[in-house]
């Protein structure tokens, strides 16, 4: 059985960076899809980007190199109540923070950008909430804010004080 999305979430950085960013996502009932599991609920990690590590791909036979870096998230039925939204920055493969671009996009009846945010993860293991939004019954977006809410398991590793 397959389901249309009506939802993505999407989150892009700079091209041929080897930086792991991680999008985690949490649905009214509590189910969070992330690379540690790609279907929860109605929620679904449709592409995993790991930076320059999954770079290569097979197109009509031939390898070819992909250097965009992006995830994507969808939520494929409505589910009325909050969702979160947060990037986790997994692997800093550089030194230095990494600017990320998260979209939000509305599907149905026709493809329609509902938020943006362009923001920039500090160090390895920074997790930040993009946005806290909640779908009513009829798929309308409602109380958008910026609460931070942690969705990643990982114990942060906090810099020693100079």
């Amino acid at each position: 059985m397959t389901f249309k999305a009506e939802f993505i979430i999407s989150v892009i950085w700079p091209e041929r960076r080897p930086d792991d960013v991680d999008l985690w996502v949490e649905d009214p009932n509590g189910e969070i899809v992330s690379f540690l599991q790609k279907d929860a609920g109605w929620l679904h990690l449709d592409r995993d980007d790991r930076g320059e590590i999954n770079d290569t791909i097979i197109v009509d036979g031939q390898e070819l190199v992909y250097p965009i870096n992006q995830e994507v998230v969808t939520i494929r039925g409505i589910i009325p109540g909050e969702y979160t939204v947060n990037l986790y920055y997994y692997t800093a493969a550089q030194p230095g923070p990494v600017e990320a671009l998260v979209k939000v996009e509305k599907v149905n009846p026709s493809l329609q950008t509902v938020y943006v945010r362009r923001l920039l993860l500090q160090r390895q293991d920074d997790e930040q909430t993009v946005v806290r939004f909640s779908l009513d019954e009829h798929a309308q977006i409602r109380n958008i804010n910026r609460l931070q809410k942690r969705l990643a398991p990982y114990e942060l590793e906090l810099e020693p004080d100079p």
